[in-house]
């Protein structure tokens, strides 16, 4: 889901609020079309602890390189939140495999002055495929189609038929 601004502001509302973390997964985050704008938890996290959870998996054509990354926020301004965060790095530190050609790769593939023009294309493709799909479903009566503004996939909803 391409969430709107005011929405997150909400949701880091409601985190503060109530004293709680917020996790994000942002491995679409580059990968938005048809006019949406994907937010980064950097953008609206204010002073709350939080997590995102990053990765190159989706938005490059590299099959294999397999290499992700967390970004830790506020960590010091909870002492549990700061313990979590230590436990999975060391959680970490003991099972993954080794991914330094893609860290060695990343800065140079992300800060190319082609990048920015590919991602464009690529997410005007998927936008342009996406849309025509969702015009084909919202045709049959028994489908419900949320149009998609991020990612890959659409996700169709069965109406039973009485």
């Amino acid at each position: 889901m391409v969430y709107p601004l005011e929405t997150l502001k909400r949701i880091v509302a409601i985190a503060k609020e109530f004293n709680l973390f917020l996790i994000c997964d942002e491995i679409y985050i580059n990968i938005t079309y048809n006019g949406a704008r994907a937010y980064a938890l950097s953008e609206v996290i204010e002073d709350v602890p939080g997590i995102a959870m990053k990765g190159i998996s989706k938005e490059l054509p590299w099959p294999g390189a397999r290499c992700g990354w967390m970004e830790y926020y506020n960590r010091g301004k909870d002492a549990d939140f700061n313990r979590l965060c230590q436990a999975i790095d060391n959680a970490k530190m003991i099972e993954v495999c080794s991914t330094k050609l893609p860290q060695l790769a990343i800065p140079k593939i992300l800060g190319d002055s082609r990048f920015k023009a590919y991602r464009e294309e690529t997410n005007r493709k998927i936008g342009k495929r996406s849309k025509l799909i969702s015009d084909i479903f919202k045709t049959v009566p028994q489908l419900t189609i949320n149009e998609t503004f991020g990612a890959f996939y659409n996700i169709l909803f069965l109406e039973r038929v009485r």
